[in-house]
């Protein structure tokens, strides 16, 4: 279910940084005018754009080549060639890979939307960019975000079974979501698993209290 914006949102702006890439199949798709241009033709459409910089390797004529640290930025664009500044006589070539490294992409919504004032994760690797993903933190308010204490190695999912449905258990019971993680805690503790894990996992809360600094339970 897909909630709607709230003014106490993060903004969007989280990025992505990606790499363009293309390879040139064709003998003659850049062309050097001699007169301080390239132009290279029979691109995806829309594949680069005014400003991308590019770095060039593997030109069948290597006087394209990009040298080392070097690129060359775009400076116009048709729905499938580009042309940048570059000096040299005129020659023609091809079978390059092109790529504009570093293009960001913008995201938006940043994080996962939910209506759940209560969000139960049976594993994961819980970091600060997992918490932003879910928008719930230390400092979340009515939100509460129930994790595993340490990031385990071998997860068991059986007992994230458990906890879980005593965690909703002690959640309908009318306890707040700390005590009620607690309790599931201890049923996990106090359950013999068959065959006996290596491992006792055990959850945490993140976030889940109201603007009086007490644990929320179900509205």
């Amino acid at each position: 279910m897909v909630r709607k914006p709230q003014p106490s949102d993060p903004p969007p702006g989280y990025t992505l940084n990606v790499v363009k890439q293309v390879e040139l199949v064709g003998a003659n798709q850049a062309v050097r005018n001699g007169t301080g241009s390239v132009t290279i033709s029979g691109l995806p459409p829309d594949m680069f754009h005014v400003g991308d910089k590019l770095a060039i390797a593997g030109m069948t004529d290597p006087t394209f080549d990009t040298a080392f640290n070097q690129t060359f930025p775009v400076v116009s664009v048709t729905a499938t060639s580009i042309t940048y500044a570059q000096a040299g006589p005129a020659s023609t070539s091809g079978g390059a890979v092109i790529s504009a490294p570093a293009t960001v992409v913008a995201l938006d919504p940043p994080y996962i939307q939910t209506q759940a004032s209560i969000v139960f994760i049976g594993a994961c690797d819980n970091n600060p960019y997992f918490e932003q993903l879910w928008n719930i933190t230390d400092t979340a308010q009515n939100r509460a975000l129930i994790v595993p204490k340490l990031n385990y190695e071998t997860v068991y999912l059986g007992q994230a079974l458990v906890a879980w449905r005593e965690i909703a258990r002690s959640l309908a019971a009318g306890n707040d979501v700390n005590t009620a993680v607690n309790n599931g805690n201890t049923k996990v503790m106090n359950t013999n698993f068959v065959p006996r894990p290596v491992v006792t996992m055990q959850w945490m809360v993140i976030g889940g209290k109201d603007a009086n600094g007490k644990y929320i339970g179900l509205h």
